[in-house]
């Protein structure tokens, strides 16, 4: 079980890595294929990206639901067990900085590579609703193709709760903060009116 926690967002990391590189691609090709106005093969290939893209999604939210959510809690309790260590025990400071850095190193795997590949997607949707713009002569028929069929950008999420980008790092991080400090709070709160 303690492999799957580390082999999955690795695997994660890889298939977002990939994504990004097609959605990287597709956009440099994109260009060459305006000057060759060749808007139909640009169609196709985003086409073909957005159900790769959705078909990832599909299959890998919620169980990167689950491991960013279990690695929070790790990170919480790591964090919370460093703070209120009594005494200088050496040997579990080190125990638990060691989690603290796996734990964010895990949290970094799964969300970093997450959020590059929804900016990459989200670039590559912009290509596509601005073709119209690139073709006057058959703007209304791309316009409309664009419109039914891409109207919005895909992206990757969190068991289909929150589309993943640079900013939830930050947030999950700034959360646990205030949860410990709130715990350290109350923790002082409790021994204080033990004292009294």
């Amino acid at each position: 079980m303690h492999g799957l926690f580390i082999a999955f967002p690795s695997y994660y990391c890889f298939v977002c890595w990939c994504i990004k590189f097609l959605f990287s691609d597709f956009q440099s090709k994109s260009k060459d294929l305006i000057k060759l106005q060749d808007y139909r093969r640009i169609l196709e290939a985003y086409e073909e990206l957005n159900e790769a893209m959705t078909l990832a999604n599909s299959f890998l939210s919620y169980p990167m639901f689950i491991e960013v959510l279990v690695g929070m809690i790790k990170l919480f309790w790591f964090g919370c067990m460093f703070a209120f260590m009594r005494g200088p025990d050496t040997q579990a400071s080190i125990f638990f900085c060691f989690g603290i850095v796996r734990s964010l190193i895990l949290l970094s795997i799964v969300l970093l590579p997450a959020a590059a590949v929804n900016k990459a997607a989200y670039l590559a949707w912009e290509v596509v609703t601005s073709l119209p713009a690139w073709f006057p002569k058959r703007y209304n028929k791309i316009k409309m193709y664009v419109h039914q069929r891409f109207v919005s950008n895909v992206s990757l999420t969190l068991w289909d709760i929150y589309t993943i980008d640079k900013s939830l790092f930050i947030t999950a991080l700034g959360t646990l903060l205030t949860y410990g400090v709130l715990l350290g709070t109350l923790g002082n709160t409790q021994n204080s009116k033990d004292v009294s």
